[in-house]
């Protein structure tokens, strides 16, 4: 290898549509029909999930904020008359993010405030957490004369020893649904609408990392069908549908169905991602995810009448991506502490065919800071990530297969405008054939206790055989981000190791596989070892709804 060639850190970070040409320069044979049986190739990814698969989508990711927002505002511009809709759920979402540059910059209250659409949302009610407020994005809509919005609190209840700790689950759904001119386009993934993805800071740029999924095709209309299952569920939306639009319960519901019954248009979307308008035909197959817990198991008296005993398919298709991942697996996450996903990883270290886990998170010290416990954003986050290192190595002391980095600023002030220091992506790829891009952190709230959506996404038949390769070329999109390393050098996932064991000057990463202290529970701790944190953990921070008792009401 020229080192010299890995030490200039490669452009560009400055265009949306940079990386699509880089990849268009790399290798995508056709896969061989007589080689293995394709459909079996694309369905194992989803066999056994409780997953149905949809063939024939066409799905855009992105992983820059700013690419992501200009063809969310190029789809709300497509809703133009009263025929048509825009769905949004969201657990943190501004309306005034900017979602695309010029002179003023467009907000999205001000896309809003001129499109005729009928637009709904539904967004999380966090009274405990000061930061996220709900309250102006449902302020907003309801203002508008064709708008509805509720703040949601239909979650199951957080407890310890059997007390209430006002701590309640989490809407982390992120979603937004547009039926308009285009047909049905939906948004779905790690990304919030609000300006951390684009700009954080006063006068300068710091845009979260994070990674996010456009679906067209048959996958959209299970996307609306996720919103309207929520907003019919609700006990407050019937009179909001009267109040608002003069609309009985019955026909919002026939509304719903009827748009979830349309034929997807076979007229690809333009994207921002792509600067030729030509594509071929869209060749993804695409699989939705949900996690709900079962709100009776809390006694609330409340329950999901679409998913009485709860659904947990979010998680059934992380699971079923790691068993059946063969060779490698790549996983970005912000936090990266779920007990379920450590078992299923530890159990495929132990294959002897298995060669290579890459985890890439964000650094402990976002989370964990302080010798008081109420002054960190998650306790003991430090020594859950040591019991999931400490187990690994059990299996690999010499990490021959797992390594974990955190992400790190860049250093080059150009760069930083796109490539953010803050990692908040929740993002799995296997064997560079399939990729789950989600709202599910890799915590056990995220797998069973809260709301979230993740999007499994595969070639099909036909994309495999022109030579699509969804999943590869989002990683080596990603790694290009990360290491600005050229996109051509990334193709190989063995040779592109080396910029992983050894990362040139360039690379926003830093090693974070060894033990690290804890400001609340000392050196080098392993949570498990702690039975009071431990409990607190397992039955508050981050509980597994599944290993929850039946909780009496209070």
């Amino acid at each position: 290898m020229d080192r010299g060639d890995s030490m200039v850190p490669t452009r560009p970070f400055t265009s949306c549509n940079s990386d699509a040409a880089e990849i268009a320069k790399l290798p995508h044979p056709g896969a061989d029909p007589m080689a293995r049986p394709i459909s079996q190739t694309v369905l194992r990814w989803y066999n056994g999930t409780g997953v149905n698969p949809r063939m024939g989508n066409w799905a855009v990711p992105y992983v820059y904020g700013r690419c992501a927002f200009q063809d969310i505002a190029d789809a709300i511009a497509t809703a133009r008359d009263a025929s048509h809709r825009v769905y949004l759920l969201g657990w943190w979402v501004d309306p005034g993010t900017k979602l695309s540059d010029g002179t003023p910059p467009l907000l999205l209250r001000d896309l809003l405030s001129v499109i005729r659409a009928q637009v709904r949302g539904m967004f999380w009610d966090a009274p405990q957490l000061a930061r996220v407020n709900n309250h102006p994005i449902v302020d907003f809509l309801n203002g508008l004369p064709n708008g509805a919005a509720i703040l949601d609190h239909k979650l199951p209840p957080t407890r310890f020893m059997g007390a209430a700790t006002g701590w309640p689950g989490v809407h982390h759904q992120k979603l937004l649904v547009v039926s308009g001119a285009s047909g049905l386009i939906a948004f779905t993934g790690g990304m919030d609408i609000n300006n951390t993805r684009v700009d954080v800071s006063s006068g300068g740029w710091d845009p979260w990392h994070d990674v996010h999924v456009r679906v067209t095709g048959w996958a959209a209309n299970d996307l609306l069908r996720l919103f309207g299952e929520r907003w019919l569920d609700h006990p407050d939306t019937a009179a909001l549908d009267s109040a608002r639009f003069g609309l009985s319960r019955q026909a919002v519901m026939s509304d719903f169905e009827d748009r979830q019954r349309r034929r997807p248009t076979d007229t690809p979307v333009p994207t921002s991602t792509e600067a030729s308008p030509g594509r071929m035909a869209p060749s993804h197959a695409v699989g939705i995810g949900r996690t709900y817990a079962d709100l009776r198991k809390f006694n609330t008296n409340e329950s999901y009448a679409f998913a009485l005993t709860g659904e947990e398919t979010a998680w059934r298709l992380i699971e079923n991506g790691i068993r059946n991942a063969r060779r490698f697996i790549y996983i970005e996450d912000q936090y990266f502490v779920s007990r379920r996903l450590k078992k299923a990883l530890l159990s495929k270290l132990g294959e002897k065919q298995f060669r290579s886990l890459i985890v890439l998170v964000e650094g402990s010290g976002a989370f964990e800071n302080s010798t008081s416990l109420l002054d960190n954003e998650i306790p003991y986050l430090r020594a859950a990530r040591n019991e999931i290192r400490a187990d690994f190595s059990s299996v690999d002391p010499r990490q021959l297969k797992w390594r974990i980095f955190s992400l790190k600023a860049a250093a080059d002030a150009a760069r930083q405008q796109w490539c953010g220091s803050y990692l908040h992506s929740k993002t799995m790829i296997f064997d560079d054939e399939c990729a789950v891009i989600s709202t599910v952190n890799a915590n056990d709230r995220g797998y069973t206790f809260d709301t979230e959506i993740a999007a499994c996404i595969t070639d099909n038949p036909l994309g495999r055989l022109a030579g699509q390769r969804f999943a590869r070329d989002l990683r080596v999109n990603l790694w290009h981000k990360h290491l600005a390393i050229p996109h051509a050098r990334l193709l190989d996932w063995d040779a592109a190791m080396q910029f992983w064991q050894k990362p040139p000057p360039g690379a926003m990463i830093d090693d974070a596989s060894a033990l690290e202290d804890s400001p609340l529970l000392g050196s080098k701790p392993i949570l498990r070892d702690f039975s009071q944190a431990n409990r607190l953990w397992s039955e508050t921070i981050d509980p597994d709804a599944d290993l929850l008792p039946q909780l009496a009401q209070p």
